[in-house]
């Protein structure tokens, strides 16, 4: 009898301690998971001094098509950096299929009154060299701090480094080295990319459209006589939005838009594919 007795209280207590096991199990189980951490997370606790890396695009880079002709551009930020401004100030012929025209360009002022809106677009380490060669005439330089344009917000990147390119020694458009419209074109669509206020904004805040501007537009078509565009990478797609564009022209910079004028013919010669401004 004392042997079934005690076998019993051993069964109760081996009950027991299942009991608390799954009890314990359960517990685990409602617990929590710690959750994963992502790739650029570990990579950053394996390397502490890389930091992401973002060019601060303010002409051409802002419109998608011209970022992504370099390098798989990452995401993106519409941003304004102060102390910076935008001008015309290149003068750049392996740009054009001819001839030549002045490009944007930006200077560093110090001054917080100059206030230059763009984009700021995530880089690889990797892809920084071709960015570089795109920009071969410009000087990478880091801006000390963005902020996210008006009506935008933008992820914590209080570890980020932001790049631009700025011209060393700013140069004047020319009628030998003007302005051409269908540079504008690739810049103003891509402003128009974010909103129309925005694109306005980059109109405005860009400085020496005063100087020769030409209307280098035409069709397109390398063989016909008459108008052609002188940019090597000009996009059918920006100018296939002309009558937009010079309204927003028309209306922010009414002076300089009506000194505007129309390129004479071209027959321009065969162009090795080269690097866009």
């Amino acid at each position: 009898g004392g042997a079934a007795g005690g076998g019993g209280a051993d069964a109760g207590s081996h009950l027991d301690h299942k009991h608390a096991k799954a009890a314990e199990s359960s517990a685990h189980s409602e617990r929590p998971r710690p959750r994963r951490k992502s790739i650029s997370e570990r990579r950053e606790e394996a390397n502490p001094s890389s930091a992401p890396n973002f060019i601060f695009g303010y002409g051409s880079l802002l419109n998608k098509e011209s970022r992504n002709v370099t390098g798989s551009a990452g995401e993106y930020h519409y941003v304004q950096a102060r102390g910076l401004r935008r001008l015309w100030s290149l003068h750049a012929p392996y740009a054009c299929q001819f001839g030549t025209g002045c490009f944007l360009g930006a200077v560093l002022t110090g001054d917080d009154a100059d206030v230059c809106g763009g984009l700021a677009f995530a880089v690889s380490e990797a892809e920084l060299p071709n960015y570089d060669a795109r920009e071969k005439t410009y000087v990478r330089v880091r801006l000390p701090s963005v902020e996210p344009l008006e009506g935008h917000v933008m992820q914590d990147c209080t570890n980020a480094i932001f790049w631009t390119y700025v011209n060393p020694s700013p140069d004047k458009p020319t009628a030998e080295a003007p302005i051409l419209q269908s540079y504008v074109d690739v810049i103003v669509a891509g402003a128009l990319e974010e909103s129309e206020a925005f694109a306005r904004s980059v109109i405005r805040s860009t400085a020496g459209f005063e100087h020769p501007w030409k209307n280098d537009r035409g069709n397109g078509v390398p063989t016909s006589v008459g108008y052609f565009p002188q940019y090597l990478r000009f996009s059918p797609a920006a100018t296939s939005m002309a009558s937009t564009i010079d309204i927003l022209l028309r209306e922010e910079i009414p002076d300089a838009f009506a000194a505007r004028y129309n390129a004479a013919g071209h027959r321009p010669r065969r162009a090795p594919a080269l690097q866009v401004v």
